[in-house]
């Protein structure tokens, strides 16, 4: 093999060098090209619904309406109460449509109530349940499932119940709410009845959004508003 000397030795193992890292470029640049072309692409984030719940306006086709989809009632454990005590008013939304079917959940249901006369009752919630609407806010729920919901009504709106619950939502002193009791409950609201008699309650839910599913694409939402059964309960003092 010829020897190479000095500067013309030098040239020449530069030159050898720079060969190999183009070769080796080359050898990567080709393994990459390969893999490009073999290899399938993967699904990114990117393919799911950029807005997984949108009003019904912007996809009609995914809405379905309550009255042929799903039936709405209310209950309660027992139909005599004495003014002060919790009412406990017990809800349940059926799916009564052959397919699967999105229920939004029973939470911040609308109550109303009337009494012996037909005379409106205030219905006071302590404190207004969010109004912002998620994935989370709706279940899927399949032919003859059920979703249920339970809230506690105070009957009679207790001035001592209101001053509690104002003190325990103004403070973020854990101390002084456990100290003073006030996290006992005084249910979710009141009712503001005054005087014994019968009374009767309903439900009312409202939905004006549908789900856009990329796991379940073709399923519809149940939406327009649907009303329960008539409660009535017998109240004394």
């Amino acid at each position: 093999m010829r020897q190479y000397k000095g500067s013309e030795g030098s040239a020449v193992q530069a030159l050898i060098a720079l060969l190999i890292f183009g070769v080796a470029i080359a050898g990567i640049w080709g393994f990459l090209v390969a893999q490009s072309q073999s290899t399938p692409k993967q699904t990114t984030q990117s393919s799911k619904p950029s807005e997984p719940v949108v009003l019904r306006e912007k996809r009609p086709e995914l809405g379905v309406d309550y009255f042929s989809t799903a039936k709405f009632k209310l209950a309660s454990r027992k139909k005599y109460y004495r003014i002060g005590e919790l009412i406990s008013l017990d809800t349940a939304l059926i799916n009564v449509s052959g397919k699967p079917v999105f229920l939004r959940e029973l939470r911040g249901v609308e109550f109303s109530a009337t009494d012996n006369t037909g005379k409106e009752v205030d219905v006071v919630q302590y404190i207004n349940v969010s109004s912002d609407i998620t994935p989370d806010s709706f279940r899927l729920v399949q032919p003859g499932e059920m979703i249920q919901h339970t809230v506690h009504f105070l009957a009679g709106c207790n001035k001592q119940a209101l001053e509690n619950i104002n003190l325990m939502l103004d403070t973020r002193d854990d101390r002084k709410i456990f100290d003073q009791n006030l996290f006992v409950s005084w249910g979710q609201g009141c009712l503001d009845i005054r005087r014994s008699g019968s009374y009767t309650l309903s439900g009312k839910r409202t939905n004006e959004y549908v789900v856009v599913s990329s796991d379940s694409p073709n399923t519809q939402t149940a939406v327009g508003t649907v009303k329960s059964n008539a409660l009535k309960i017998t109240v004394s003092k």
